[in-house]
């Protein structure tokens, strides 16, 4: 097929540069047309992305502070455990504190004094007695009437020096679980004829 064009050289390069506008604007428009959306889907996911970040920011500050309560609750949890086992223990060596003063008192000879007096009831029950007195034998007969009691166990004469004052001495004993004396019947009373 033949094409002639009969059309002046001005409208002929006239036309053509339309027909090439044309083509152009036909590429061009969708071309930008796409850039635009896409320019505005970037933006709108980086604001999507941007307000979901600052929601898990949010969260995961809240689950922080949960944490925080959580390890704080946790430590209480430890302390108050920690409490109840030394109650438990003080139940385990519940005695009767008067009972042993005043056993400990009666087994006092004369001339003999306590300087100090350290009971460990927690960790072993160990009872640690230092004093003085005039001679080796008021100790020995003090360690004998510990021995004699039912409260000390296991009463050992660890040391003593010699000094101006007298004998200083220190001896160990372990201290028995007493428990609370029983309600005694009072005793009838004695009949005479």
């Amino acid at each position: 097929m033949l094409t002639i064009n009969l059309l002046p050289p001005e409208m002929k390069n006239r036309f053509q540069s339309e027909r090439f506008l044309q083509s152009v604007n036909k590429i061009f428009y969708p071309f930008v047309i796409i850039i635009c959306i896409l320019i505005f889907a970037t933006g709108y996911g980086i604001y999507y992305f941007r307000s979901s970040n600052k929601q898990l920011d949010v969260q995961i500050s809240q689950k922080n502070a949960n944490l925080t309560q959580y390890s704080e609750t946790k430590k209480n949890l430890e302390i108050i455990n920690s409490n109840l086992s030394v109650i438990k223990q003080l139940e385990v060596y519940q005695v009767n504190w008067p009972q042993i003063f005043d056993e400990l008192a009666k087994s006092l000879p004369d001339r003999l004094q306590l300087t100090t007096l350290n009971i460990d009831i927690i960790a072993n029950g160990n009872i640690d007695i230092s004093g003085n007195c005039d001679s080796i034998d008021t100790v020995l007969n003090f360690q004998k009437k510990l021995e004699a009691s039912a409260f000390f166990a296991n009463v050992v004469f660890v040391s003593s020096d010699k000094s101006e004052t007298g004998v200083n001495f220190k001896i160990t004993a372990k201290l028995e679980k007493v428990t609370a004396p029983q309600a005694q019947a009072p005793a009838a009373p004695s009949q005479e004829k």
